[in-house]
């Protein structure tokens, strides 16, 4: 199963459901995700592609 932009994914370990909004060649991605508790928006984290899973 292939992550794609667009993709919702999580930490493998456990994380907050973030966006793919971009997959390197490379092996990882750019991910964005709204943090409801302290009211924060996170933009373009570079996370590895092993690291992470689809959400259902």
């Amino acid at each position: 199963m292939e992550i794609q932009a667009g993709d919702i994914v999580e930490l493998k370990s456990g994380s907050p459901k973030m966006t793919v909004a971009f997959v390197s060649k490379e092996g990882y991605c750019y991910c964005t995700w709204y943090d409801f508790n302290s009211f924060t928006w996170h933009e373009q984290v570079k996370i590895y592609t092993v690291l992470l899973k689809k959400c259902e």
